[in-house]
């Protein structure tokens, strides 16, 4: 009997793996599908205004399913330590304002949901003895799993709150978020913020260990005020304020006095407080695309479309599944039709110029459009705006591949595009005859 007993333990764990295993190839569809759930409007949709925020959420749900998956492999429990993005994400909660119970019905939500798919990979995984005995190993590994990430996060969550109640610097957040949400201050608390709300406001986000620097070098360059908040560890919202409307040239300095490594998302200029709200909401949307880039300084004016598409997440997906998805089709002549396009916009649209920049004939590049054109079922003069923003975030999603793993990306509905490629074959046809769509005609009315 003890030996029968310990050849079904071994098949418990070795089924554990392989469902282990399973469930990794299907990442990118497990933590778009928790993430979506714990996002849900049940939860109040609390800190969707927020891209930190959010970008902390989606970090956090996918250390949470990889820590999953290791309870999976190893079956007693420990899964090494507890995910830091989890504890991370606690913390920020804490000093957003999201309520303890929020943060942790969404790790127990998201947790029901990841059994869901456990128990999924389960039946196919073709186990022939009790099936009732595998379920409940199989769930059995993730229980002490959410009894150590839920008493860490209290934990990380309580002494947050210990930390920042009754300092100066949560006093001043509290304001600083009150204003933001419409509510008058009176004279005293405006004057704990010491900054004049009256004039001109560049508002910017920054992320690094060299904010303080960065800030210091600012303020000096341009002779202005600063309203400083310390939003996370590593954040800081801030304001630039003075009574002559920043110049472009004023906004360039920016750039110039970036310390190596920081990520600063920017707002417009805008004046008085309705503006301070406004250019914070601006340096907030160019955040979503700064956090997908390399460091560096993202202005909200430059990427508004991005930013717009990537605060919902469902048309970020539909814009790359309809306008490159059907590109990949063209197998490796896809990136071509990728760099002809790219080349297309950079050079207004113009087919010559755009020739001269890929170092390839006129005709060439109209035979590539014209392909494009069927490919997509379109001509390009009705869908060019589309395909300029998908190409936009088909580059953040390259871009962010090479980012440090300790920067807030949010790159699922890239790796999902990423699996959906089709492969298939596209004979070079590039001078091939083919039937001139209405943009092709007025590329030759237009460049003769």
């Amino acid at each position: 009997m003890s030996g029968v007993a310990h050849n079904h333990a071994r098949s418990l764990r070795e089924i554990g793996a392989e469902v282990a295993g399973r469930l990794r190839a299907r990442r990118p569809e497990i933590e778009g599908a928790v993430f979506a759930r714990i996002n849900d409007e049940m939860f109040g949709r609390v800190g969707d205004e927020n891209a930190e925020y959010v970008a902390g959420l989606r970090r956090a749900v996918v250390a949470a399913v990889e820590f999953s998956f290791m309870g999976l492999e190893q079956r007693d429990g420990t899964a090494g330590s507890i995910p830091q993005e989890a504890v991370e994400q606690a913390r920020l909660g804490a000093r957003m304002g999201v309520s303890l119970d929020t943060v942790l019905r969404r790790y127990i939500a998201g947790q029901g949901l990841l059994g869901d798919f456990i128990m999924e990979e389960a039946v196919r995984s073709g186990f022939s003895g009790d099936e009732a005995s595998l379920h409940h190993h199989l769930l059995g590994t993730q229980t002490p799993l959410l009894e150590r990430l839920t008493a860490s996060i209290i934990e990380a969550y309580t002494d947050e709150v210990g930390r920042a109640g009754g300092s100066s610097e949560q006093r001043r957040a509290e304001l600083v978020r009150d204003l933001l949400a419409g509510k008058q201050l009176d004279v005293g608390e405006r004057a704990e913020l010491d900054y004049d709300f009256d004039t001109w406001h560049i508002g910017a986000v920054v992320v690094g260990g060299r904010a303080a620097e960065f800030i210091r070098g600012v303020k000096a360059a341009l002779g202005c005020e600063c309203l400083v908040v310390l939003h996370w560890e590593r954040t800081k919202w801030v304001w630039f304020g003075r009574q002559r409307k920043p110049t472009t040239s004023d906004l360039k300095r920016l750039s110039a006095e970036r310390p190596t490594g920081l990520s600063v998302a920017v707002g417009e200029p805008r004046k008085a407080i309705e503006g301070w709200r406004l250019t914070h909401q601006e340096a907030q949307a160019a955040l979503l695309v700064a956090l997908r880039k390399p460091p560096g300084v993202t202005r909200c004016s430059d990427v508004l479309l991005e930013a717009a598409v990537l605060q919902r997440e469902p048309l970020a997906t539909s814009l790359i599944e309809t306008f490159l998805s059907p590109l990949d089709g063209f197998g490796y002549r896809g990136q071509t039709a990728h760099d002809t396009l790219r080349a297309y916009f950079e050079a207004k649209r113009n087919v010559s110029s755009t020739a001269h920049r890929l170092g390839v004939a006129r005709n060439t590049v109209e035979s590539r459009l014209r392909e494009i054109e069927e490919r997509l079922g379109r001509p390009l003069h009705i869908c060019s705006a589309q395909l300029e923003v998908a190409l936009r975030l088909e580059a953040l999603g390259e871009d962010a591949l090479g980012v440090e793993s300790s920067k807030s990306i949010d790159t699922n509905w890239w790796d999902a595009r990423k699996a959906s490629v089709i492969q298939g074959s596209f004979e070079q046809s590039a001078q091939s005859p083919r039937s001139t769509l209405s943009t092709l005609s007025n590329h030759r009315s237009r460049t003769g």
